[in-house]
């Protein structure tokens, strides 16, 4: 039996709603279900005090076949962890290894993850594998502190790998990966999924869908912008599926207020997971207008309810999408352009069933859990040949 340490310090457990921490669990759950020893290392959700006799202590619990160390933080960061915690992360690790010793550390997220996984492959002589989830690379090297972590867990993890083509550009731009980098997008896991016909969304004309938790680098400004410009944009509501960060809500607002399209807006309020194909299904299309993206689940999710789709130049947006075929693609932070792709989708019905007809069909082909989970076993293989 192959045992797995993943390394991810986003988890469900934490009321994180975010892309790492669902795709860690689905990554680790599958595995466990394969037949693997999946151990996942995570924080637990609330900060302590700090107290040197717990430090190295976790709350140990078992997720459909996945044992979950959850060890206790000094601080709420996610991200950018006081090197103290890091340091106890590290202890707990190597402790951890010599009871169960792992065959490969895996990093959800090049920092602190990833390079936390490439020092136990050093120190214990195992194969690490670096994970690059989202758009870290593209802030971490302009933290003084971070970039030269960031270049080094990348240079020297034993794999690299990317949910889109771009991040692993952008990678190979910055440190020298060798023969390294292997491109892997999200999947969609169907069996999560519960059908309620009992969920309504009771909005008039056009429903244009924003989904998943809104934050600023997501762009819901330029599909506020772009509404607001929409020919028929009182016979159109912009459905948040999902919520907004607490304190961008007073912006959000504020900006749809003075753009004059507040009652053109509703909010779900968070969604859990089982239940949001039931949402999506529900609109005539969806907007992903991020400015920086990885591989958003929710573009997985709404491509599967066959829902049509616009996107930005983002991204595995761009390795998913084909411009006019499964949907439409427009310039990041361009509200001209998404503006122009609102309004055709609204006029043009023959249109959005075809790109909502083979947008399911690039899911069904190429995209369903199965697919994702025979990639992670190939990259296994290799690390332990």
């Amino acid at each position: 039996m192959r045992k797995i340490c993943m390394i991810s310090f986003e988890y469900p457990h934490q009321g994180v709603i975010g892309g790492i921490g669902t795709s860690a669990r689905r990554i680790a759950t599958n595995l466990a279900g394969m037949g693997y020893e999946v151990h996942v290392i995570t924080k637990s959700k609330v900060a302590q005090e700090y107290n040197i006799s717990e430090a190295l202590k976790a709350e140990v619990m078992q997720d459909q076949g996945v044992t979950i160390h959850k060890l206790s933080p000094s601080s709420d960061l996610l991200v950018h962890m006081p090197p103290q915690e890091l340091s106890n992360a590290f202890e707990y690790l190597i402790d951890l290894h010599k009871k169960i010793d792992f065959d490969i550390f895996q990093g959800m997220r090049l920092y602190p993850s990833g390079y936390l996984a490439v020092v136990m492959g050093k120190v214990t002589g195992k194969p690490s594998l670096a994970c690059i989830r989202g758009n870290e690379i593209s802030l971490d090297l302009f933290n003084y502190r971070l970039a030269p972590v960031t270049i080094w867990t990348l240079k020297e993890a034993t794999e690299v790998t990317s949910v889109a083509k771009d991040l692993l550009d952008d990678a190979r731009r910055i440190a020298d990966l060798g023969g390294k980098g292997i491109v892997l997008h999200n999947s969609i896991e169907t069996r999560r999924y519960l059908y309620d016909a009992r969920i309504r969304v009771e909005r008039p004309g056009h429903k244009i869908g924003l989904v998943g938790f809104q934050r600023q680098k997501k762009g819901y400004a330029y599909a506020l912008e772009a509404l607001s410009r929409v020919k028929e944009k009182d016979n159109c509501s912009l459905i948040i599926i999902g919520d907004i960060k607490d304190d961008e809500k007073e912006y959000f607002w504020n900006y749809a207020t003075r753009l004059g399209i507040r009652k053109n807006i509703a909010i779900t309020g968070p969604v859990k997971e089982e239940h949001i194909l039931n949402y999506i299904k529900k609109m005539d299309f969806a907007v992903f207008p991020a400015m920086n993206e990885g591989c958003p689940n929710t573009l997985l999710q709404a491509m599967y309810t066959r829902t049509p789709v616009i996107v930005t130049d983002v991204g595995a947006q761009k390795d998913l999408i084909q411009d006019g075929v499964n949907g439409l693609i427009v310039p990041r932070r361009d509200t001209q352009k998404l503006t122009e792709a609102m309004e055709r989708l609204i006029k043009d019905k023959t249109l959005a069933k075809k790109l909502a007809k083979n947008a399911f069909e690039t899911i069904k082909t190429g995209h369903l859990i199965e697919h994702e989970m025979n990639q992670w076993c190939k990259i296994y293989d290799c690390l332990l040949r």
